[in-house]
């Protein structure tokens, strides 16, 4: 059961990491298409705007598949000198911390995404608006998934296993 889980919650993880890399992309061709436009005397309005937006979306996009890759940053000189029992717990424990921490974030952060949406709430002024909702859903989506696969972190290290690559 847990393992079919962990796929599905996989597959989710890495789909939102190709869609944050795709973003950061598009953003890249934008800002070089400012600094192109700035030099012939037309810069692309609302570009600071679309960025701010962008890499904020593009974290929470990709931080679960980090997750899931075990591409954070971790204390293993601290872990690794621990009797192994001793090392689990606190590994379990980080893990458990992590998956509640991202679940608050989650939970929390709805509110403001039906918000931002209902009251078309916008960032920016004058020549471009850019609608924050998406970055607001986002920030709950990516959140509940990084807590997903917190979550199934801790059992993988309460188990003493690692997942399949």
């Amino acid at each position: 059961m847990i393992d079919h889980v962990d796929r599905a919650v996989g597959r989710v993880s890495t789909s939102l990491a190709f869609l944050g890399a795709g973003i950061l992309g598009l953003l890249a061709v934008l800002i070089v298409a400012d600094i192109l436009g700035r030099e012939l005397g037309m810069p692309i309005r609302g570009t600071v705007e679309i960025a701010a937006m962008t890499v904020a979306s593009a974290t929470f996009l990709t931080i679960p598949y980090t997750m899931r890759k075990r591409g954070h940053i971790r204390s293993t000189i601290v872990v690794s000198r621990l009797p192994e029992r001793l090392g689990r717990s606190m590994e379990v424990f980080a893990y458990l911390l992590g998956a509640a921490l991202f679940a608050f974030v989650a939970v929390y952060s709805y509110d403001a995404a039906v918000t931002a949406f209902t009251a078309r709430s916008y960032e920016g002024e004058g020549a471009l608006r850019v609608p924050t909702f998406p970055t607001r859903w986002i920030i709950v989506i990516g959140s509940a998934a990084m807590s997903a696969e917190s979550l199934l972190a801790a059992i993988h290290a309460g188990r003493g296993t690692s997942r399949d690559e």
